[in-house]
């Protein structure tokens, strides 16, 4: 029996202008921000957040 982890993100192609919009705007996002944006709300949302900000850290990381 495979068990399925209680949290996580799951890939999902997106072309809906409206989304991609709001992609766009929350990329554009300052880490701050962002972590300003995600408090409180459902555990996903801040787990996302934070990764969204790991991922910049490690572009960054790479670049230099």
């Amino acid at each position: 029996m495979q068990v399925e982890p209680e949290h996580g993100l799951e890939l999902a192609e997106v072309s809906d202008s409206r989304v991609l919009g709001a992609l766009a705007r929350v990329d554009g996002m300052s880490d701050e921000d962002l972590r300003v944006l995600a408090h409180g709300e459902h555990p996903m949302v801040v787990e996302a957040s934070e990764a969204i900000i790991a991922g910049r850290r490690a572009t960054e990381r790479q670049a230099s």
